[in-house]
């Protein structure tokens, strides 16, 4: 049984979405997991030899009602994050030097570690899934076991990335899009008043009146540097090429992915070490 529909969940309070999900019932033979695997996931065959998968806790069932295994699809839908506003989303979503990298809110959330993912199913195993990328959808790795975790090089100290979102916040900095950031830099080189606010932000002993006025001149460059890969770390990789042995890592998945639930990708793992 193969349906194409749409399944809406979500990660206890921080995340809305729907993704496009094709559900296959393939509820008791793990070998069927397996030749799934080799036909759309063979890069990923070290993760079944491993038992090393990517993880997804989550509070409800992500590919559907029913079977063991579903193919789906973030990349067709949007994640809107509710227990933060979605300034960095935006921001590394349009970032120039991120093109290669899956947008975030078109995205899977998971862990490379069991244990932190296990936190977000609620302590039910029902709510446990293992995500198998495609090969070739991109990945991409935040160097920290979670996001809000990472900081921020601005302006030349160090912030926390949901700290800059407070900021934003206080600022009146809207986040539906990059927009809305690039009009908020606008403001503060045109308005005295926005540029300001600004100062009364972010000044201190060491980031002096004239580093803030140079930053002026041109914020979205001060921004986008201070997102970027080489001051963040996060990078982007497939399941051909990422480092096999990350501990304790998000990642974000943009593409197509085989849902398993992890009850039975035990018995996956189990049936395919028997070969």
């Amino acid at each position: 049984m193969k349906v194409s529909e749409l399944f809406e969940t979500t990660k206890p309070g921080t995340e809305r979405i729907k993704y496009d999900v094709q559900l296959h019932k393939y509820d008791s033979d793990p070998k069927d997991g397996i030749a799934l695997m080799k036909k759309y996931a063979s890069d990923a065959m070290w993760m079944l030899e491993k038992n090393r998968p990517i993880y997804r806790g989550t509070n409800r069932w992500i590919g559907g009602p029913g079977g063991e295994i579903s193919i789906a699809d973030p990349s067709k839908s949007e994640r809107i994050s509710s227990n933060t506003s979605n300034h960095y989303t935006v921001i590394l979503d349009n970032h120039p030097e991120m093109k290669d990298f899956p947008k975030r809110s078109k995205s899977f959330i998971a862990s490379t570690n069991y244990d932190r993912a296990f936190k977000f199913a609620s302590g039910e195993v029902d709510n446990f899934f293992i995500l198998i990328p495609f090969n070739g959808v991109k990945i991409g790795i935040v160097p920290k076991e979670d996001i809000w975790d990472l900081d921020i090089h601005f302006l030349g100290l160090y912030y926390n990335i949901t700290g800059m979102n407070s900021t934003f916040i206080e600022l009146g900095v809207l986040s539906k899009s990059i927009d809305d950031i690039k009009e908020y830099a606008r403001k503060v080189k045109d308005n005295r008043r926005n540029y300001d606010e600004f100062v009364r932000e972010f000044r201190n002993s060491k980031i002096t009146d004239d580093i803030l006025w140079n930053a002026r001149q041109d914020l979205m460059k001060v921004i986008w540097d201070a997102y970027s890969p080489k001051h963040t770390g996060l990078s982007c990789e497939t399941t051909a090429t990422m480092d096999r042995t990350l501990p304790n890592n998000e990642v974000w998945i943009g593409g197509k992915c085989l849902v398993i639930k992890y009850t039975f990708w035990e018995k996956m793992v189990n049936e395919y070490n028997k070969l």
